[in-house]
């Protein structure tokens, strides 16, 4: 029954983590379940290799595959049990349907697979792994009631074998897991309670003397791939201890625990020290700046086209400057393109999504950050194109809606900028403004007229500047500077009548001339008009 039993870890993709283009860290994975294929001896085992193989490709945003690999396995699941009652070997039976049921719930069939798992529970009523095979299915079509009274069956009908063997208490910690991830779908804190302490359980079991053979063997093997339905029980205890601890550091953190969080974490990067989403929550809990850069620079290494890994990293930027990894590495290149359009240098963002692009054609993860570059530049299109693209999480494509309702607002305001002002002085600009007009020159959307009203429009904004650059007793002389978090750049030095402080904010008025870069750093070309002090 080993075989049956490890299925339920399918529960543990978890929704917040799982990634919507995963070339890297699930590439191992990937030709693991293609092996198993390949290599399988008997049904059942080719049963499990389809579903393990569906449930990667689906990890990795490919859909259409992943419905191809649980289609292949309901039909050899349903053909083999078919022969097997012909045969009259109604257990076998009874297990395959248990199988062609599960494969059904992952292709959303409801009515198929509760009709499998009842004819099939008729057969092994006294089975725990049927009840867990069951509860799985229940917890993936999302019948919460159901799925938690069966994976209370799995447990009471596997409690008398807990304590007798390490393999059966291993059993009797997957159908406890299962039971955790049911309860965890219900909206009740006693439901989340009930859980947390089962998970707590399954924490302090799977430290126990009994399983020291399986680590010594998982350590002695390289063991790291992590399948739904992992077979033996090195597997199977391998894919229990990371999806049970990333469950319960998940919970610890949304309760607040973030020290228990932590722990829990540390102990998935024990035994796979590259489990992206491991990573990605120690870099999120992290306490330092330094430690956060390490904690993202190695996720993105293990997983660098996860679109939650991208949005959660682009919010961390929101909170505090971070650092790329060093390097040239997909990852390294990924974080720098974040970076860089967080930094509005869109172009040099664009520059490496469009290299990644070609290395990994097809990737919904770099298709929506070019979109929400092209959205920013005031070409929506692409990002309209992909709001109702299902590959994308609903947080994904409500964000483009975003981006697509602020790309209008950015274009409407730096139009009106455009006009002159009522008393025909300079139009005052800040940071944010002087960004929309940017955007407005670098967009494809900017007509013949507003880029002639833009090249002839005076503005004016407070500045400072970088330093002096020459200096006399009549005049100082100026290069560089910024206006807020934009800086800017003249064609030549520019020499001021007067004397001028470098450290102190100065009123300028000026033309843009266009966009350039300094040091790496997407600049404004200005052409000054006149240099003011402000007034105090």
């Amino acid at each position: 029954m080993t075989l049956l039993r490890s299925a339920i870890l399918i529960f543990l993709l978890l929704p917040s983590l799982a990634a919507a283009d995963s070339r890297v860290s699930s590439d191992f994975e990937l030709q693991a379940a293609l092996k198993q294929i390949r290599n399988a001896r008997d049904s059942t085992s080719k049963v499990a290799a389809h579903l393990n193989l569906g449930d990667v490709r689906g990890s990795r945003g490919e859909m259409d595959a992943a419905t191809l690999e649980y289609g292949d396995a309901a039909a050899l699941a349903s053909k083999e049990a078919a022969a097997s009652r012909n045969d009259g070997d109604l257990n076998r039976y009874a297990q395959l349907t248990a199988w062609a049921g599960l494969a059904a719930a992952k292709l959303g069939r409801l009515a198929e697979a509760a009709d499998a798992f009842e004819e099939a529970t008729r057969y092994l009523s006294d089975s725990p792994a049927i009840w867990n095979l069951y509860a799985s299915a229940m917890t993936i079509l999302g019948r919460t009631d159901r799925a938690i009274s069966f994976a209370r069956n799995a447990v009471s009908l596997s409690a008398p074998n807990r304590a007798t063997n390490p393999s059966g208490l291993l059993d009797s910690n997957v159908y406890r897991y299962a039971l955790a991830s049911a309860l965890l779908q219900e909206d009740r804190s006693a439901a989340s309670d009930e859980a947390e302490s089962i998970l707590t359980e399954i924490d302090r079991s799977l430290d126990a003397p009994a399983f020291q053979s399986l680590k010594d063997e998982i350590a002695r093997t390289e063991t790291f791939e992590i399948f739904s339905t992992a077979r033996g029980d090195a597997a199977s205890f391998l894919s229990l201890w990371n999806r049970a601890h990333l469950r319960l550091g998940s919970l610890e953190e949304a309760r607040g625990h973030n020290e228990q969080a932590r722990m829990a974490f540390r102990k998935v990067l024990t035994l796979r020290t590259d489990d992206p989403q491991a990573l990605q929550s120690m870099a999120r809990l992290a306490t330092s700046a330094s430690q956060r850069e390490r904690y993202y620079a190695a996720a993105f290494a293990a997983d660098p086209l996860s679109l939650p890994l991208v949005e959660e990293f682009r919010r961390a930027l929101d909170k505090e400057a971070l650092a790329a990894a060093a390097g040239d590495t997909t990852g390294a290149r990924m974080q720098r393109a974040i970076i860089a359009a967080h930094g509005d240098r869109i172009s040099e963002s664009n520059k490496l999504l469009l290299t990644l692009a070609k290395q990994f054609p097809g990737s919904v993860t770099l298709q929506y950050l070019l979109a929400r570059n092209a959205a920013v530049l005031g070409n929506i299109e692409p990002a309209r194109s992909l709001v109702g693209d299902k590959r994308l999480p609903l947080p994904a494509r409500r964000e483009l809606e975003s981006a697509v309702s602020n790309a209008a607002d950015r274009s409407s305001r730096a139009v009106a900028l455009l006009g002159a002002s009522a008393d025909g002085s300079a139009r005052s600009v800040d940071a944010a403004d002087l960004r929309s007009l940017l955007l407005l020159l670098q967009s494809e959307a900017i007509t013949p007229g507003e880029r002639v009203r833009l090249d002839t429009q005076d503005f004016q904004s407070s500045v400072q500047f970088d330093a002096v650059t020459a200096r006399d007793q009549a005049s100082t002389t100026f290069r560089a500077g910024s206006i807020g978090t934009v800086p800017f750049l003249f064609p030549s030095p520019v020499r001021f009548a007067g004397q001028f402080d470098a450290s102190a904010l100065l009123n300028l008025e000026y033309h843009i001339l266009g966009m350039t870069e300094v040091d790496g750093r997407e600049s404004v070309l200005l052409e000054p008009l006149r240099l003011t002090r402000q007034e105090r």
